[in-house]
């Protein structure tokens, strides 16, 4: 929010918005790399991610629920029929 609320008041702006865009990417994929999905998709586990990066990959948190919410589904559909 500073960065664009006074980008002339700091030094080297441009610099330090590519160095958080890097930093937030190295979250990202340490999100990734840190969910794993256990037996039956009922559990996460999220080795090394802190709170940062679960604040950072909410909506990619809940998309990786919403399709195991429709593979689970979709199983259940298919076992009663």
């Amino acid at each position: 929010m500073l960065l664009d609320a006074a980008t002339d008041d700091i030094p080297e702006a441009d610099s330090i918005r590519r160095l958080m865009r890097d930093l937030r990417e190295v979250r990202m994929a340490k999100l990734r790399a840190g969910v794993t999905v256990l037996e039956g998709g009922r559990e996460v586990k999220m080795n090394g991610v802190g709170g940062m990066e679960v604040s950072e990959g909410r909506a990619f948190i809940g998309g990786v629920v919403d399709e195991l919410r429709y593979v689970t589904r979709r199983l259940a559909d298919e076992i009663n029929m």
